[in-house]
Formats: C-alpha cells, sequence, structure tokens
C-alpha cells in the first residue's frame, strides 16, 4: 500500500510540473450566403475573421508565437489570404465593396506573406459606386518591417477602378501606398515597392478628375537610411493620363522627392553612394526628367511648369548642386547638365519661349555656372563647358531673345574654360540671330560679351593670366575677335 501511494504522488507532481500547451485562438464571424473561411494555425497565435456580404474568401496560415490576424470583409465576392511564420507578426485587412462581380471572379484582393518576426501590415480597400478591380499584395522578411496599403475608389462607370498595389520588403523597410479615386471613369494606378534595408518609401496616388488614367509609380531601394516619395496627381485640362516615376537607391541615406501633377510626364531617379539628395516637381503637360547622382551629398532640384520641358541631370563626385527651372514654355525646352569633380554649382533658368537648349560641363573643383533664357527666346543655345581641373571658375549666359516675325531667335551662346583658376566670362544676349563664343585657359582671366540686335558676332580666346576682355555691340551685322595671350584653339 505505501508503494502504491508514493507512486501516486509521483504521477499528480509530474503532472503539475508539465509546460502548459501552446494555445491559438480563431475567431469566425459569418453573415450572408456563401462565404468560405479557412485558418491554420501552429503555435500560439490570434486570428479573426468577420465576413458581412457573400461570396466572400478568406485564409489564414500562421506558425509561430504572437501572431495576429484580422480580417474583416463587408463586401461581395473579396478575397483575402495571410501566411505569417515566425513570432509577433500582425495583419489586418478590411475589405469594403458593394459592388457584386460575375461568380468566381474575386474583388477586392489583398495577399500577405510575412516571415520573420515583429513585422506588420494593414491593407485597405473600399471601393463604392461602379468602381472595381482593387489588387494589394505584401511580402515582407526579416524583422522590423512595416507596410500600409489604402486603396479607395469611388466613380461611375464600369471602367472606375483598376488600383495595384505590391510592395516586396526585408530587413526593417517601412512604405506606405495610398491610391485614391474620386472621379467617374478613372482607372488604372500601379504602385510598386521593394526595398532591402531599413529605408522608407511613399507613394501617393490621386486620381481626381473624371477619365483620369495611367498612373505607374516603381521604387527599388537597397541600403539603409534611404528616404523616397512619389506624389501622382490629377491637375490641368484635358484628361490627364500617362504619370510615370521609377526611383531606384542604394548605398546610404539617399533622399528622392518626385511630384507630378498633370499630363504625360516621366521622371527617373537614379541614385547611389550616400547623401544625394534629388527634388522634382512636373505639371501639368508632358515634362521628361532624368536624374543620376553618383559620389556623395550631391543635390539635384528640378522645376517644370509648361510644356514639353526636358531635363537631364548627371552629377558625379561630391558635393555638386543643380537646380534647374523650366517654366512657361509653349513648345518644348532642353536642359542639360554633367557635372563631375566636387563642390560644383550649376543654375539653369528657361523662362519662356520654345525649343530653347542649354547644355552645362563642369569639372575640377568649385565652378559655378549660371544660364538664363526667357522672354521670347526661340531655338536659342547656350553652352557652358568647364572641364577637369578648372577651379573656382565662373560663366554666364543670359539670352533674351526675340522671337517675332517668322519666329526667329536663334542666338547662339558658348563659353569654355579650359583649366586654371579664377576665371569668370559672361555673354548676355539681346535681340536674334546673334553669336559669341568665349574661351579661356588660363587663371585670373574675364570676359564679358554682350550683344544687343541681330546678326552680330563676337569671338574671345585668352590664355595665360591676367587677361581681361570686354566686348558690347549694338545694332546689326556687327563683328568683333579677340585674341589675347597664346592661344591654342579648344579641343572639344
Amino acid at each position: 500500500m505505501k508503494k502504491t501511494i508514493l507512486a501516486g504522488a509521483s504521477i499528480l507532481a509530474l503532472g503539475l510540473a508539465a509546460p502548459a500547451l501552446a494555445q491559438s485562438t480563431s475567431d469566425i464571424d459569418q453573415t450572408g450566403n456563401g462565404n468560405g473561411a479557412t485558418v491554420g494555425q501552429t503555435g500560439s497565435s490570434t486570428s479573426d475573421i468577420d465576413q458581412d456580404g457573400d461570396g466572400n474568401n478568406a485564409g489564414v496560415d500562421q506558425d509561430g508565437d504572437g501572431n495576429s490576424s484580422t480580417i474583416d470583409q463587408d463586401a461581395f465576392g473579396a478575397s483575402a489570404d495571410v501566411s505569417q511564420t515566425g513570432d509577433d507578426n500582425s495583419s489586418m485587412v478590411d475589405q469594403n465593396d458593394a459592388n457584386p462581380l460575375p461568380s468566381g471572379v474575386f474583388d477586392p484582393t489583398a495577399t500577405v506573406t510575412q516571415n520573420g518576426s515583429l513585422n506588420g501590415s494593414t491593407i485597405t480597400q473600399t471601393a463604392a459606386g461602379d468602381a472595381t478591380l482593387l489588387d494589394a499584395s505584401v511580402d515582407q522578411s526579416g524583422s522590423g518591417n512595416m507596410s500600409m496599403i489604402t486603396q479607395s475608389a469611388d466613380g461611375a462607370g464600369a471602367a472606375t477602378g483598376n488600383l495595384s498595389a505590391s510592395v516586396v520588403q526585408t530587413n526593417g523597410a517601412m512604405s506606405s501606398i495610398s491610391q485614391n479615386i474620386t472621379a467617374d471613369g478613372a482607372n488604372n494606378a500601379a504602385a510598386n515597392i521593394t526595398q532591402d534595408g531599413a529605408s522608407s518609401s511613399f507613394v501617393i496616388q490621386n486620381l481626381t478628375k473624371d477619365d483620369s488614367n495611367t498612373f505607374d509609380a516603381t521604387v527599388n531601394q537597397t541600403g539603409d537610411a534611404h528616404m523616397s516619395t512619389v506624389l501622382q496627381e490629377s491637375a490641368g485640362g484635358g484628361t490627364p493620363n500617362d504619370l510615370q516615376a521609377v526611383v531606384t537607391q542604394t548605398g546610404f541615406d539617399n533622399t528622392s522627392t518626385v511630384t507630378q501633377k498633370g499630363s504625360r510626364s516621366r521622371a527617373g531617379v537614379i541614385q547611389s553612394n550616400s547623401g544625394n539628395t534629388s527634388n522634382i516637381l512636373q505639371g501639368p503637360f508632358d515634362q521628361e526628367v532624368d536624374v543620376n547622382q553618383s559620389g556623395a551629398d550631391n543635390f539635384s532640384d528640378v522645376l517644370q511648369r509648361g510644356f514639353g520641358e526636358d531635363a537631364t541631370i548627371d552629377q558625379s563626385g561630391d558635393r555638386n548642386s543643380s537646380y534647374v527651372t523650366q517654366v512657361n514654355s509653349t513648345n518644348r525646352s532642353d536642359a542639360f547638365i554633367n557635372q563631375t569633380g566636387d563642390d560644383n554649382t550649376s543654375n539653369l533658368l528657361q523662362n519662356g519661349g520654345s525649343l530653347n537648349v542649354a547644355t552645362v560641363n563642369q569639372g575640377g573643383q568649385g565652378s559655378s555656372s549660371d544660364i538664363l533664357q526667357t522672354a521670347s527666346s526661340w531655338e536659342d543655345s547656350a553652352t557652358v563647358n568647364q572641364f577637369a581641373g578648372a577651379d573656382q571658375n565662373s560663366a554666364s549666359i543670359t539670352q533674351r531673345g526675340v522671337g517675332t516675325g517668322g519666329n526667329l531667335s536663334q542666338n547662339s551662346a558658348e563659353i569654355t574654360q579650359d583649366g586654371g583658376l579664377f576665371n569668370t566670362s559672361s555673354i548676355e544676349q539681346l535681340g536674334r540671330l546673334n553669336d559669341a563664343t568665349s574661351w579661356q585657359d588660363g587663371s585670373n582671366l574675364a570676359s564679358t560679351i554682350f550683344q544687343d540686335g541681330t546678326s552680330n558676332a563676337a569671338t574671345v580666346m585668352q590664355s595665360g593670366d591676367g587677361n581681361v576682355s570686354n566686348v558690347s555691340q549694338s545694332g546689326d551685322g556687327n563683328s568683333a575677335s579677340v585674341n589675347q595671350g597664346t592661344v591654342a584653339p579648344p579641343v572639344l
């Protein structure tokens, strides 16, 4: 008897000492017809599914501890699929759509895949009126990723809607996509974010005018501390459409901001290394921008507010800055900036006129250039070249052409400072069909050319140190040539 009592006591003690099994909780609430919900959980997690409507479909698969999934479907034919592996991940999907589609067609649709720990995803999809086709996808791996997608469409007509958002993130990234339709027939907005590293990305697409269509934003970021913001918005007259932005950032701590308000605008940004910043503002119609920055701490700012402007900026080296403003053009203006070396600055303003072209090339250190093309300039061209080895040189071109009388203007100004230190060169042209060239190779050289009239020509070539040239032409058909120092023509 004594042995039996001891054995019973031992079994009771073992039972009390055994750890409690992990507990999962699942709550499913269905109201309506033909709804389907499937939950599979391993470990200690929580799932809550609420379906109100007909033909909704929800699936949850969780493996690990501390995971949480919430799906709320107030819709007809909505679909949500959530898969979470790891610990302490959180997913929330909220779908609202009172517009049924044919049997077997799911809308809105949401897919969430999270693998790792402490990841968070929130998807909110709302369709009103006749709006259809909302699709959101999130794939996150690693730890500490956060994603938020909001899709809202409200408008009449079967074509309203068609919103697509995709996020792929690893290693502590954060992203937000907001897509909003508030107009009849507005459709086709796509946002795609891919990030690897602790960076942030924001995409906002607002289709606020009837029949707005085809907004496309793509962001790719690799590395830590990057920041990308893309805003695309209907604006201007007619039917706003075809806005495209592509941002690619690698390295560390680069920042890009793209704002597009209007139609037929395209922006491309590529930044590598560290500390580079790009700002682009486009609208209302037919602009293009390409920015490529490598090195460290370069800065680019582009403003386009006219018709048909085109800007290309390529900066390498460190601490270079460029500012491009293209406004009030009536028929395309082109700007090209290519800066190498360090601490160079370029300012370029095209205000009004048509078919004007401005080109800047700078090398060396600490050089600066300014180009102004304004008034009724027509097919004017301005070129500044300060090549490698040219340090702390300064160049300025101002063209205020006259475009009346057969749209003439066609002024041409060219500055080349091929090496040396502390050279300054300035060209100002008023009128039309004027031609000016200034070339300097040396140090502490200064050249000024002023032309006011028609068909004037001036050439200045200087080398050595300390030479100064001033040319002023008023009237028509004047010609001037200055040659100082031992001058060899530049090889371009």
